[in-house]
């Protein structure tokens, strides 16, 4: 019943993308949105986080895009098959922000962004989290938030991406790939 009343994720307007990878340049990212979203993807071309080219505007053209990732809304990664329903009651809206996006990914290429007004309304009416579990259609892919980790030592700062199906506690270590001391992943 709940899952019909707020659709699917892609029944949701998505937003144009332009796929780009952790290595490129924020400028030559801004350069081929030309007003799209940004989906920022791994090597390996799975999409780890969304940026509007506004929001990248903020910084320094030169910087490469895996560098950024800490200071970018949070984003959630997920089946375009999802309840909407689903998503906005779950513990990642929590961490939706403005800026924040989703990102529906189906036979694992990207379809779009969910963001803006819709999203932020919607997320809003579902005021009430709970411990609900409702069945995902399909393949079950469960959604996943990007996060930096935010470690620094002052001089360097940790530049380890990961994706979360649920808020850790404990934290788990870091990959820590710069290296630096070891460390638990920095929420």
């Amino acid at each position: 019943m709940e899952n019909t009343a707020w659709g699917r994720l892609d029944d949701r307007v998505l937003f144009d993308v332009v796929e780009v990878k952790l290595s490129a340049t924020v400028g030559n990212a801004i350069e081929c949105a030309q007003g799209r979203w940004v989906v920022v993807t791994q090597a390996d071309g799975s999409a780890v986080s969304a940026a509007d080219p506004n929001t990248l505007g903020r910084f320094a053209a030169w910087r490469a895009i895996g560098s950024v990732l800490a200071d970018l809304p949070p984003a959630v990664v997920a089946a375009a098959e999802t309840p909407v329903g689903y998503l906005v009651r779950s513990w990642m809206a929590d961490e939706i922000e403005p800026g924040s996006a989703f990102v529906a990914i189906s036979q694992g290429q990207v379809r779009g962004v969910w963001a803006g007004q819709d999203m932020r309304s919607t997320v809003a009416l579902a005021t009430s989290r709970s411990v609900w579990a409702p069945e995902l259609p399909g393949d079950i892919q469960i959604p996943l938030l990007t996060r930096r980790c935010r470690y620094s030592t002052g001089a360097r700062t940790c530049t380890a991406v990961d994706q979360f199906a649920e808020r850790p506690d404990p934290t788990p270590p870091c990959a820590n790939p710069v290296p630096l001391t070891a460390h638990r992943f920095e929420w």
